[in-house]
């Protein structure tokens, strides 16, 4: 199996939120507009970098990354 590992991107967001939804579906949804909120602020902080894996469920990622 080929795995593409890059930085992942605000783009991302809607992905990283279906994903969250699936594996965590009793937790309430967290509206998209306080999600980016929230993905700008720690892209913005400084504290490192984040990696995506593309696998054949789709792209993954731990932590934000400023796009």
């Amino acid at each position: 199996m080929e795995i593409t590992v890059r930085p992942a991107v605000e783009q991302d967001l809607a992905a990283l939120l279906a994903l969250h939804r699936e594996l965590n579906p009793d937790d309430a949804p967290l509206p998209p507009e306080s999600a980016l909120a929230v993905w700008r602020c720690v892209a913005g902080s400084g504290g490192g970098r984040s990696w995506s894996r593309r696998r054949r469920t789709g792209w993954w990622s731990v932590r934000p990354t400023a796009s």
